[in-house]
C-alpha cells in the first residue's frame, strides 16, 4: 500500500474562509491585480548534497531538419508577445557546447506531465542548440520538484551544462507565500521559457459513483476521496480551489510520490478521482477515457469559457459567488496555464542563457516534434524566457499578505 496521509478539507476551509470570503477592497483588489498581470504575461536547495536520481536516459540529437514550421496558435489562450532573441555569439557558444552533455533534471516522477512534456523537448532540442550537445533527461523526485528546483539553485553547475523544470506552483507561489523548504530565490533564476498549456484544469471522478455532472456532486453531499503527489502543485491546488469557491466536500490524500501513483490509486477504486490539468490527465491517463462508458467522467473544468473539447462541462467560475474567490480561481488558472517552468542556475554566462532561450522556443517549432505532439493530447503555445521571467516577477511582487492567502487555500502553507 502506497503511504499518504490524509488533509480533510472540509475542516480546513471553512477556518480560513473568514479571511478569504471577507468583503474586502484590499485583497479583492491584490488577487485581481495578480490575475490580470499574470493574463497580460500569458497574452503579450535542494540540500548541498543533491538527492540520488535515477540512472539518466540521454536523448541524442535528431538529424537537422527542414525549415521549421510555424506553431500552431491557440484559439483560447494566445501565446506571449514576441519578444526579439538577446543577441549572443554562436560560435563561441557552439565551441563550448560541442562534444558535452546538457543535463536535464525533471524535478518530478517519470511517466508524469513534466516528463513527457520535456523528454519531447528533450529529442529534439539538441539541434537547435549550438555546438549540438547530447541532452540527457535526468528524474530528480521530491517535495512536488521542490528537491530538484533547490538542488538547481544551489548546487548545479553554472556553466550551462544544467538545466532543470519545475512547478510553478510549487516553487514561484510557495516563495510567494513564505512556504517552508524554500531555498530559493525565483527572481535570481536564468528563466529559459514554458511550453504555455492551453488546455484546462479538470475534475474527473470514477464513472461508477454515478455522477453525471458537477451539480449531481453538489446535491448529494458525499465526501469524495480524492489524492495529491504532495502539497501545493495542481494535483492538491486544484481541488483546493475547487472546494473553496463552490462548498463541495472533499477528503483529499496528499503524500503519493508522483502522478502515476495517484493514478493507480484512482485505478484500484482507493480514490474518487482527481483534479490536474486536462491535457496531462488524457495523455498519462489515458485509459480513463476509454471505453464505452470510459471509467471516469470529467465534471468541472477551469477557464474563462468551455475548452473545445468539453462543450457541456461546467466551468469552476460558474459556481463562484464570492468576488474575491473569483480572483483566486484566477491566480489558479493563469499559473496553471505557465506550470512547466524550465530554468537555468543563477550565475549561467549571459550568451549561453540567450542561446537556450533561442533553443527553447525553435525547438517546439520543430516540425518532426509538431508531428509527435499532434498525437498526444498536449497543446501549446510557447512561452518566451523573457516572458517568463516577466511572469515569475509579478507572482513574487504579490503583497505578502496575499501570498500568505493563495498559499494556505493551495496547501502551500498551513
Amino acid at each position: 500500500m502506497l503511504r499518504a496521509h490524509a488533509v480533510v478539507l472540509e475542516g480546513a476551509i471553512p477556518a480560513m474562509s473568514p479571511r478569504l470570503t471577507h468583503p474586502s477592497v484590499c485583497v479583492l483588489a491584490a488577487l485581481t491585480a495578480i490575475s490580470v498581470a499574470l493574463a497580460a504575461c500569458a497574452s503579450a536547495a535542494a540540500p548541498s548534497t543533491p538527492v540520488p536520481a535515477p540512472p539518466p536516459t540521454a536523448v541524442p540529437p535528431a538529424p537537422t531538419p527542414a525549415a521549421p514550421a510555424a506553431p500552431a496558435q491557440s484559439a483560447a489562450r494566445p501565446a506571449g508577445s514576441p519578444v526579439p532573441a538577446a543577441a549572443y555569439d554562436e560560435r563561441a557558444v557552439a565551441d563550448f557546447y560541442r562534444g558535452k552533455t546538457l543535463r536535464l533534471v525533471v524535478g518530478l516522477a517519470a511517466g508524469g506531465g513534466f516528463d513527457t512534456i520535456y523528454r519531447l523537448w528533450g529529442r529534439y532540442a539538441g539541434k537547435y542548440i549550438p555546438g549540438q550537445p547530447t541532452i540527457v533527461v535526468d528524474n530528480m523526485t521530491g517535495a512536488g520538484g521542490l528537491v530538484a528546483a533547490n538542488y538547481l539553485y544551489n548546487s548545479a553547475p553554472r556553466d550551462g551544462t544544467t538545466m532543470g523544470t519545475m512547478d510553478i506552483l510549487v516553487t514561484i507561489l510557495g516563495q510567494a507565500a513564505g512556504a517552508k523548504g524554500i531555498e530559493l530565490d525565483g527572481n535570481k533564476f536564468n528563466w529559459i521559457g514554458n511550453p504555455g498549456d492551453e488546455t484546462p484544469p479538470v475534475c474527473a471522478l470514477r464513472a461508477d459513483l454515478g455522477f453525471k455532472t458537477f451539480d449531481d456532486v453538489l446535491k448529494s453531499g458525499k465526501e469524495l476521496v480524492l489524492g495529491a503527489s504532495g502539497r501545493g502543485n495542481v494535483f492538491y491546488a486544484t481541488p483546493r480551489v475547487v472546494q473553496a469557491a463552490t462548498g463541495a466536500k472533499f477528503k483529499l490524500i496528499d503524500g503519493y510520490p508522483g502522478n502515476p501513483a495517484v493514478r493507480l490509486a484512482v485505478d484500484n477504486r482507493e480514490l474518487d478521482g482527481a483534479c490536474w490539468g486536462l491535457a496531462s490527465m488524457r495523455s498519462t491517463a489515458a485509459n480513463w477515457f476509454e471505453g464505452d462508458p470510459p471509467p471516469m467522467q470529467i465534471v468541472l473544468q477551469g477557464g474563462k469559457a468551455p475548452y473545445k473539447d468539453l462543450p457541456d462541462v461546467p466551468l469552476l467560475r460558474s459556481y463562484v459567488t464570492d468576488p474575491s474567490l473569483l480572483g483566486l480561481v484566477d491566480v489558479l488558472e493563469n499559473a496553471l496555464f505557465h506550470t512547466y517552468l524550465a530554468a537555468m542556475p543563477p550565475g549561467v554566462p549571459e550568451e549561453r542563457v540567450a542561446a537556450m532561450r533561442d533553443a527553447f522556443l525553435k525547438t517546439w517549432k520543430d516540425p518532426e516534434l509538431q508531428q509527435e505532439l499532434a498525437k498526444t493530447q498536449f497543446r501549446f503555445s510557447p512561452v518566451s524566457g523573457e516572458e517568463t521571467e516577466r511572469v515569475v516577477k509579478q507572482l513574487l511582487a504579490m503583497p505578502p499578505e496575499e501570498g500568505k492567502r493563495i498559499g494556505q487555500v493551495f496547501g502551500l502553507i498551513d
